[in-house]
């Protein structure tokens, strides 16, 4: 329904590479919800866990050799959300 997008800077390395690979992990969530009144509650959610990202680097989006391929593994926060809800009745 909506949203913010808000960039932090990590993907200003897109910009002249490419990058191909996959990614997997997992992790774990935990979340609440407090009745603020009739219609109106709100909601706080957090997830920690795990990220691995095996990738091959190109010089542009379409052509080239490959110049590097590379590992990175990730352990922190993978979601963080608060919501308000009105419930339409």
């Amino acid at each position: 329904m909506g949203g913010w997008d808000i960039p932090i800077g990590r993907l200003d390395v897109l910009k002249d590479k490419r990058y191909e690979g996959y990614l997997y992990g997992g992790g774990i969530s935990y979340g609440y919800q407090w009745v603020i009144s009739n219609r109106w509650n709100f909601e706080f959610n957090i997830g920690a866990g795990y990220a691995r990202i095996h990738y091959d680097e190109y010089p542009c989006e379409e052509c080239g050799t490959k110049l590097d391929e590379g590992n990175y593994n990730y352990w922190g926060v993978t979601k963080l959300g608060l919501s308000f809800i009105y419930f339409l009745k």
